[in-house]
């Protein structure tokens, strides 16, 4: 099978069974079709004309572009093949407030990042709730919008978790991988990339100090948003039966829950009059909390 052949033959397993072990996985990287593949739909991603601390940008790696395959394909098959670490650097925030680090992997490692999110996507994404729409093929924050205009919600929630590719758990994810995957090879080289760490500045000499990386996925690359929804697949699934529980109509109808759309009511309206201080008790079973806005913020 070529490439894309073998792509949609895991993506069509992964379909008919949900619970399928996959193994023979790191092959697929290590084919030379895989990485040429790879290579092709990463070349013009915004960025790729930047090096990692190797100094090889795309221009340099497209020079001797099957040799560098080939050399890559050898290493992965013979267990020689290690990443670098990514070059972080300093840049300013969207807001203009300070900067923050941003990673940038060497080309060769975006290379065989790409090759392992192919497999990945192709692997999980039948998996995947349909509520989902970050960072996964034809999903974006326009097609979850698209999902929430026509339909109407009492309850818009925003929240964000504080520093999520920063602290996903290594053990943790490489277990949540295991569940799905059964080539320990291929478990191993994500595990490479998590604990490749990162240096500030050029050099594969040794003369830059490499920081490691403990927690978290590989900043920049291009493997760590799958990652991600895979961690967070799990947050998905305990959810899910939480959520069908609910009975919306029973709640509705209910006592309690007129009673709360009256405070509701009431809290929007000494709000819009500018009141000093408007105070809701919530009270759910035998335990009761009070909540106060104050001014113009909601809580």
């Amino acid at each position: 099978m070529n490439v894309m052949e073998r792509i949609a033959y895991l993506s069509k397993v992964a379909k008919a069974d949900k619970k399928h072990r996959f193994s023979k996985l790191y092959k697929i990287v290590q084919n030379e079709a895989m990485l040429s593949y790879a290579w092709d739909c990463i070349r013009s991603n915004k960025g790729i004309k930047t090096a990692g601390v190797d100094r090889m940008n795309r221009s340099g790696f497209e020079e001797r572009r099957d040799e560098h395959i080939l050399t890559l394909s050898a290493q992965l098959r013979n267990g020689e093949y290690v990443p670098a670490p990514v070059r972080r650097v300093e840049i300013p925030k969207s807001n203009g407030k300070g900067k923050r680090p941003l990673g940038i992997p060497a080309i060769k490692d975006r290379l065989v990042q790409q090759a392992v999110k192919l497999i990945l996507e192709a692997i999980y994404e039948p998996l995947f709730s349909d509520s989902s729409h970050g960072f996964r093929p034809r999903r974006s924050c326009q097609t979850a919008i698209s999902e929430i205009v026509p339909r109407k919600f009492d309850w818009v929630i925003e929240g964000d978790i504080k520093g999520c590719f920063d602290n996903i758990k290594h053990s943790k994810l490489l277990n949540v991988l295991r569940t799905r995957i059964a080539d320990e090879r291929f478990i191993q080289l994500i595990n490479k990339f998590l604990k490749s760490g990162y240096q500030m500045g050029f050099g594969t000499d040794g003369s830059n100090p490499v920081f490691a990386t403990k927690d978290g996925t590989p900043q920049g690359g291009i493997v760590s948003p799958i990652l991600a929804n895979i961690y967070l697949h799990e947050f998905d699934n305990f959810m899910a039966p939480r959520q069908q529980n609910m009975d919306r109509k029973k709640r509705r109808d209910s006592k309690e829950y007129a009673d709360f759309q009256n405070k509701l009511r009431k809290l929007s309206k000494a709000l819009s009059e500018n009141r000093t201080t408007y105070k809701v008790e919530l009270k759910e079973n035998t335990s009761s909390s009070e909540h106060s806005a104050r001014g113009n913020q909601t809580y």
